[in-house]
């Protein structure tokens, strides 16, 4: 078994048990947690991308963007640094009015509209992932901000992650996991595998292409 295919076994059991536990504890009932299936009966985060300030899902080498949301629709004029591209009534529906590229489970203390989730375990077969050089992507986040057209001018490597999973602490900690693979346009594969204790920080992170 390769390192990745146990690696991402290792999640999933952690997320059935999890799951199996909350079940046990009766979900839904006063006092006790909420879950929420993504996005049947939640709309997930209100973000597009995994980019924020202070940007570290990177290498020397390679920036990484994960896109959550359909890359198509995200507005010309958001800075993506924002991450949060919440509704404001009546007009702005925020980042709710793109599609998910990913689907999975939020676990909420009291439910939605409190706070934000303390945890949320999404998937996907079909993951738009975006490669730029750092040095480059590192040089046009400079002036702190970053729209889709700019990031589009940095002729970014896109791939798409046929096998995609993470699990994410909004609160607390703010700890993201990501393990994703998948392919390039130009044919090449890709590996992609990140821990971060707190979204500006990495404690481990991996970016192969082949």
């Amino acid at each position: 078994m390769n390192p990745l295919t146990a690696t991402i076994n290792r999640l999933l059991t952690s997320v059935l048990v999890g799951a199996a536990l909350l079940t046990f504890l009766g979900v839904g009932s006063a006092g006790a947690q909420v879950m929420l299936r993504v996005p049947d009966q939640s709309p997930g985060m209100p973000a597009y991308a995994w980019v924020a300030r202070p940007f570290a899902w990177h290498t020397e080498q390679w920036a990484a963007i994960v896109f959550i949301r359909a890359p198509v629709c995200v507005p010309p004029g958001f800075n993506l640094l924002d991450l949060y591209d919440p509704p404001a009534p009546p007009f702005h529906p925020g980042a709710f009015a793109c599609p998910l590229t990913v689907s999975g489970f939020e676990v909420w203390d009291k439910g939605p509209g409190i706070a934000e989730p303390r945890q949320a375990v999404n998937h996907g077969i079909a993951v738009p992932v975006w490669f730029v050089p750092w040095p480059v992507f590192q040089a046009a986040i400079a002036d702190d901000v970053l729209t889709k057209s700019e990031l589009e001018s940095l002729a970014p490597l896109k791939g798409v992650a046929t096998t995609y999973h993470e699990v994410a602490h909004p609160i607390s900690t703010q700890h993201l996991t990501i393990i994703a693979s998948g392919f390039l346009s130009d044919g090449r594969s890709f590996q992609y595998e990140i821990t971060a204790p707190e979204y500006g920080k990495v404690a481990h992170v991996k970016i192969t292409i082949r």
